[in-house]
């Protein structure tokens, strides 16, 4: 018998299914995925799909994975891809791909010489014009910054110049052509005469002709521009005059506005009379240059600051209408003088404060600090030697102030790249016999007490020669020609003679005899300029008989004269410089001057310039 049920319940039964039907549904979310999610799902992807693949789209597929894994920071991953590609029988466009990501790859891990084997590979340079244009751009950059990198800089500006060439956007052309002139701007000046009579690119050779027209006139930017207006004349086509770098462009504006009477605050009597004295001489000789071709020289008023406050000085110097300071030399004077509530006058100090706190502390617009800083010349040889392979440094340095801040700013920057070093004890400045600092440092003394040791062990006496310690693979010696003559010799005698030695400006002063400098051979250093010949003018080159310790204050006073034009432009434009005695000089922030320098080395008795490498 069917069951009945009441109408009242059927009713009610009804209405709660209807309620149900109607009640929103529970949705399961969507799975979120992450970025580095979908990059390991696309690559996984795209190695499923090369498995399945023939060529060329096997190689299109793997290239995406290794792309992928790039990006997901899994180079190792990125990499085993990439190596087992046959890159001889790439298509071009493929081929572009895998050299401009594996370059990436390459220069990541500081593989420098790899990557530019990748870049200048035969096949690449064979199918190089059938590559579209925008693969065309990014190689021909990638190989133009690693050659300038490595400090092959003919290669670099042959790449540079064809690389504008292919740009369209002024912006890219002006970018490219501001690497050219800093290349060109750190090029000595017998090197920009001989590369331009051997090059056929009349590009190129209008670039050089270019750079040698602004170093006639260094010392006078007026004159630099009637010179460059000339040039202009004789280069109408040339593409530096349609777009110009950047510094050539802002040296124009800055010629409308230079000091007519420059104050120049020096010690010339007492303990800094000597130093003082050689740094006006420096300082007046460019003036004289400068005079003597033709140029618009300022009135120059010379004040003593031995026995006087400097901050008078300065006031006085003011009332006097000085429209630019240069100096003082002692850094008291340059402390006192940035405790002044203003400073209605630049000042271009010649040293720099006691450390970077300081200059913050002490902070006025008008304030310039410009030396000889061994801080950058210590951070220029640590950059180098990294860009050469080296990773464990022993530092030789002396027990004096410009040693310790040599040891300190190069052990900064070679550890921030990752570097280790080992400091020996300082040396005296008097020391001339170098076994105590070098014998322990190289751990001689261990391996003649494991061979003692062995021969104790053994019962009877064994042939051996002590070794030194193989856990360094360079020397940086901060050292003046005296001492660095005894402690090379010294290294060479404790089995360290194939380990490279780096040095600083200091270990030459632009003199010496052939017979001295035996003893330094092989040694690579940062050199000033002017004590290499061909580099600079030889019409601003010291004394011989000036006493070694002050050759380079003489160029430091040449350039100080050279800089009372620039410093405004070199603030305005950080990208501006200037090719001068002491290097290629340049303004960070905090209107600190730094010097960027060639480099030589030692060789057959003889000091010859080497390739500058440098860092973007």
């Amino acid at each position: 018998m069917p069951l009945k049920l009441p109408v009242i319940n059927i009713l009610f039964v009804m209405a709660v299914l209807l309620l149900i039907s109607c009640a929103p549904q529970s949705v399961q979310p969507e799975q979120a995925y992450t970025t580095d999610q979908l990059l390991t799902q696309k690559a996984e992807q795209s190695l499923r799909d090369a498995r399945d693949s023939s060529s060329p789209d096997k190689e299109r597929h793997l290239l995406s994975a290794a792309q992928s894994y790039y990006d997901l920071n899994n180079q190792s991953q990125a990499t085993e891809i990439l190596a087992g590609l046959d890159s001889q029988h790439l298509p071009p466009a493929l081929l572009a791909q895998y050299t401009e990501l594996y370059t990436r790859i390459l220069l990541n891990n500081n593989e420098h010489f790899r990557a530019r084997e990748l870049l200048t590979s035969p096949h690449l340079m064979a199918v190089f014009p059938s590559l579209a244009t925008a693969d065309q751009i990014s190689l021909r950059r990638e190989r133009g910054d690693l050659f300038s990198l490595l400090g092959e800089d003919k290669s670099a500006l042959v790449e540079y110049v064809e690389l504008s060439q292919l740009q369209s956007e002024t912006g890219a052309i002006e970018a490219t052509h501001d690497k050219i002139w800093i290349i060109l701007s750190h090029t000595p000046d017998n090197t920009l005469h001989s590369l331009g009579t051997e090059t056929q690119n009349p590009t190129l050779r209008g670039w050089y002709q270019l750079a040698l027209t602004t170093r006639r006139s260094i010392g006078d930017i007026r004159l630099q521009r009637q010179q460059i207006e000339q040039w202009r004349a004789q280069w109408p086509t040339h593409p530096a005059i349609a777009i110009p770098p950047s510094n050539l462009k802002d040296a124009a504006m800055a010629a409308a506005a230079l000091p007519a009477q420059i104050a120049l605050l020096m010690p010339l009597t007492g303990d800094y009379g000597a130093a003082g004295t050689v740094i006006r001489n420096g300082f007046m000789a460019a003036y004289y240059d400068s005079l003597s071709k033709g140029g618009q020289v300022p009135l120059i008023r010379v004040y003593d600051t031995t026995e006087r406050n400097v901050t008078d000085v300065y006031l006085q110097a003011v009332a006097d209408n000085a429209k630019i300071v240069i100096g003082p030399l002692r850094k008291e004077n340059l402390s006192a003088l940035t405790k002044l509530d203003t400073l209605p006058v630049p000042i271009i100090a010649l040293n720099y404060l006691d450390s970077q706190a300081e200059s913050t502390t002490n902070a006025h617009n008008n304030f310039y600090q410009f030396g000889l800083s061994i801080a950058d010349e210590a951070e220029q040889v640590a950059v180098r030697a990294w860009l050469e392979g080296r990773r464990s440094a022993l530092i030789i340095s002396p027990a004096t102030g410009w040693g310790k801040k040599a040891s300190a700013a190069f052990s900064q920057r070679w550890t921030s790249k990752g570097g280790a070093f080992i400091a020996t004890k300082p040396y005296a400045l008097n020391q001339s016999d170098f076994t105590s600092v070098i014998q322990p440092a190289l751990l001689i003394d261990q391996s003649k007490l494991r061979a003692k040791k062995i021969q104790r062990t053994l019962g009877k006496n064994l042939e051996y020669s002590p070794r030194r310690r193989h856990d360094i693979d360079m020397i940086f010696m901060v050292a003046q020609p005296d001492q660095g003559r005894s402690i090379k010799p010294t290294l060479d005698f404790f089995y360290a003679h194939d380990l490279p030695v780096y040095a600083t400006s200091h270990l030459y002063t632009g003199i010496g005899s052939i017979d001295l400098n035996r003893d330094l051979e092989g040694i690579r250093f940062s050199a000033m300029p002017w004590t290499l010949p061909g580099m600079v003018s030889d019409r601003l080159i010291p004394d011989s008989s000036l006493r070694s310790t002050y050759r380079h204050l003489y160029a430091l006073g040449i350039d100080a004269y050279q800089l009372h034009q620039r410093v405004g432009l070199m603030r305005a434009s950080p990208q501006a410089q200037f090719y001068g005695h002491t290097g290629t000089l340049t303004m960070t922030s905090g209107n600190i001057i730094k010097r960027t320098q060639p480099w030589a080395e030692f060789k057959n008795n003889r000091v010859r310039p080497i390739p500058t490498v440098r860092e973007y």
